[in-house]
């Protein structure tokens, strides 16, 4: 009886041993998981603030050729006039040209 007794006491702490451990597994493995998904968080976090920065980039460089678009347009707009002054200018009285279609 001694004997039956001694082997449950000692099965028990193998049990409770076993329990143990697989309680720190279990543990270590939540563990993992949690670094896993703070890990990813961090790193779609990363994403949406460099996809943010991109944006602003492209904005900032399509409101530049705009300004610059703008400016062409008003140098263009200028030449276009002096041009249109000075042939004026040269032929004041010079017949100007016309349509076969608008001459009598």
């Amino acid at each position: 009886k001694q004997a039956i007794e001694s082997e449950q006491v000692r099965l028990e702490a193998i049990e409770h041993d076993r329990e143990e451990g697989e309680r720190l597994v279990a543990q270590r493995h939540q563990e993992e998981l949690f670094r896993q998904m703070d890990f990813h968080q961090v790193q779609r976090h990363r994403q949406l603030q460099q996809h943010a920065i991109e944006q602003r980039q492209a904005a900032i460089a399509e409101e530049k050729i705009r300004r610059a678009v703008a400016v062409e347009k008003v140098k263009s707009n200028r030449i276009m006039q002096e041009v249109m002054d000075k042939r004026s200018n040269q032929r004041p009285n010079a017949a100007s040209v016309t349509a076969p279609w608008d001459r009598d």
